[in-house]
């Protein structure tokens, strides 16, 4: 087992689609970048299809993805409420849907063509701070053969590309306590699979019966009441079927993978698993403190998810870009100023976003099915603002949907008096996010105190 350098300009922990990005970007920038997991890596980050916006590859300074890695583009949308009935449908969604298990491949492969080097069954065991700054962690290696060894590195700037469980953010004081874990309510237990098609008959009878046709996407939303969702898509010519279930993860919601198995078992045209995965993910809105001197937090670790469905691959890659941007030019990556330019840099733009709809996401979560129904069937959740969620961006009304949604509101009175003050509370999160000041720890803390207390319930 070769022995690593011991000191490098950054340090990744995490080698999915953010933690690569970041090894990437940052050894494209001259950097000397070493990237680890605590899995192989060829299982680190998320092993399912994910669907996401083309803007958000554009803006992470990504190539967008092609065949076999992209294995749908702008599919027809139809939105269903629990009990299958229509809801609503979109010519063409904004979607791409992805392989993630191939992007991370992809982004670990320029990674280390750009330089960077990456290592796989390699666990963080201990954090040295020096002045409270992280300054050389320990870390556990084990090679294919199963042979351990023990190694400290250093590094000037250190990122927490970990997931949830914040393997950097738990052992930094300062960061640990204005970011602790998320947990019940901010959690939503995923699941996702390919699966066969068996029947190609009985999967066309299904379509037929959701007023669907192969290869569109299908979303059920508040199958078990607020935050709750399965999405499909069935691919008649492969034989194949995609779905992805989600709901919170509290006691009384079922997990994404219950969801999942109910789902297979009612439906007997599906057959056997091909490939997939589950987990938490975080779906609070993002940290208001996303570095202190010597670590940045990027991906769920940083909780930079888009609440309202969960998906946090974009924001993770954009994240990714900002932080090689903002630490270009500085000598020490991890000192002070650049952090705080990232910080600043990903808050006025996705943060803001995401802590918007992290309103809505909240007010989502306290619906029960019936609301949801009610909701969906009074017309304010129309075709515009799924295009703008499933987009990840802000509906802008122009005057005629406005109208539109005012004579649902008229209506719709007692959904339009739940939704109203949330759709107020959004713009306001929205505009604090877009004012943070940038630099200055005073004005900062100042910012991050007003911050809580506009997205506080």
């Amino acid at each position: 087992m070769t022995e690593l350098p011991s000191s490098w300009d950054v340090l990744v922990v995490g080698a999915g689609s953010a933690g690569a990005a970041a090894a990437r970007n940052l050894a494209r920038a001259g950097r000397s970048v070493l990237a680890v997991d605590a899995r192989p890596l060829d299982g680190a980050g998320a092993q399912w299809v994910n669907a996401l916006p083309a803007w958000m590859f554009e803006r992470a300074d990504i190539a967008l993805p092609l065949e076999p890695e992209l294995r749908a583009s702008g599919p027809h949308y139809v939105m269903l409420d629990a009990h299958g009935e229509r809801r609503g449908a979109l010519p063409r969604s904004p979607l791409l849907f992805v392989d993630m298990r191939r992007l991370i491949d992809r982004l670990q492969r320029e990674a280390c063509e750009a330089g960077a080097t990456l290592v796989g069954g390699a666990s963080v065991r201990a954090v040295r701070l020096v002045e409270g700054r992280p300054s050389s962690a320990r870390l556990s290696i084990v090679d294919a053969s199963g042979a351990e060894r023990s190694q400290e590195v250093a590094a000037r700037l250190f990122v927490d590309a970990s997931g949830m469980a914040g393997v950097l953010r738990t052992r930094v004081p300062s960061l640990a306590r204005e970011a602790p874990s998320p947990k019940g309510a901010d959690v939503c237990a995923a699941a996702q699979e390919v699966r066969r098609i068996v029947d190609v008959e009985g999967a066309r009878a299904f379509l037929t019966r959701v007023g669907a046709r192969s290869r569109d996407a299908i979303g059920y939303l508040g199958l078990q009441g607020g935050f709750s969702t399965l999405l499909l898509q069935l691919d008649l010519e492969a034989k194949e079927v995609e779905i992805l279930t989600g709901a919170t993860a509290l006691p009384e919601y079922p997990s994404g993978q219950k969801m999942l198995r109910d789902f297979v078992a009612r439906e007997r045209w599906i057959g056997e698993r091909v490939f997939g995965g589950s987990g938490a993910i975080p779906i609070r809105r993002p940290y208001e403190r996303l570095a202190v001197p010597g670590l940045a937090l990027i991906g769920d670790a940083a909780c930079q998810v888009f609440p309202a469905h969960g998906s946090g691959i974009g924001a993770g890659l954009i994240a990714a870009r900002m932080l090689a941007d903002a630490v270009s030019g500085f000598d020490d990556p991890g000192a002070g100023a650049p952090l705080a330019r990232y910080e600043a840099a990903f808050h006025r733009e996705t943060g803001a976003l995401l802590a918007a709809y992290d309103v809505f996401r909240r007010l989502a979560q306290s619906l029960p099915p019936n609301d949801v129904r009610a909701l969906l069937a009074s017309g304010l959740l129309d075709e515009v603002s799924t295009a703008a969620a499933l987009d990840q961006r802000l509906p802008i009304p122009d005057r005629a949907r406005a109208a539109k949604l005012a004579l649902a509101a008229a209506r719709s009175p007692r959904v339009a008096a739940r939704l109203g003050p949330a759709l107020a509370k959004m713009l306001a999160v929205w505009a604090t996010w877009r004012l943070h000041p940038g630099a200055g720890e005073r004005a900062s803390a100042a910012w991050r105190a007003l911050a809580r207390r506009v997205a506080a319930d």
